[in-house]
């Protein structure tokens, strides 16, 4: 069964789309809709399609709660993160993975241009970029670390101010 929770953020409200052992997307609501979310969920993860009576939308689930509590340390400054969440790894290609751990080794509060990244993994940053945006797990995947080639914050899948809130944030905790 998936479940869908709205938690909160300084940011707005992020949604949360999770079964028992995953969490599938954890994203903006402003960015999409609920329909539009799980869409992008079901056809990512080969789930049949999701209406709103399929899924489950409030009580205790614990991989959205432990999402929860680690959205809570990260507005909060702690640093110590991990990735806090468990994700479908099972489900991704051999260079999301790369992209992700190359993304997990971002120190908090620093950048690291696109082409860097990518010459760190063997692969172009036409391949970064395709990941970071298909990858529907904000902050847990801080792909708000990644700029441009000349340094420039570049775009950002939930708006290039939350990106730059988030940049803001890092540094100054």
């Amino acid at each position: 069964m998936i479940s869908v929770r709205p938690l909160g953020s300084p940011l707005g409200e992020m949604l949360a789309v999770a079964d028992e052992q995953y969490l599938y997307a954890l994203t903006w609501m402003s960015r999409y809709s609920f329909d539009r979310i799980t869409q992008r969920v079901c056809k990512r993860y080969g789930f049949k399609p999701l209406t709103k009576e399929d899924v489950v939308l409030q009580g205790e689930h614990p991989v959205i709660d432990e999402c929860a509590l680690f959205l809570e340390d990260y507005f909060n400054g702690n640093r110590n993160l991990g990735t806090g969440c468990v994700t479908a790894f099972d489900f991704f290609s051999r260079t999301e993975l790369k992209v992700v751990e190359a993304l997990l080794t971002i120190p908090w509060g620093e950048t690291r241009r696109v082409h860097e990244l990518g010459k760190s993994i063997g692969t172009n940053g036409t391949a970064i970029t395709r990941t970071i945006a298909a990858l529907d797990i904000n902050i847990v995947f801080p792909t708000h670390r990644v700029t441009l080639a000349d340094g420039r914050l570049g775009s950002y899948p939930s708006g290039l101010w939350r990106k730059q809130w988030l940049i803001e944030h890092e540094r100054r905790s």
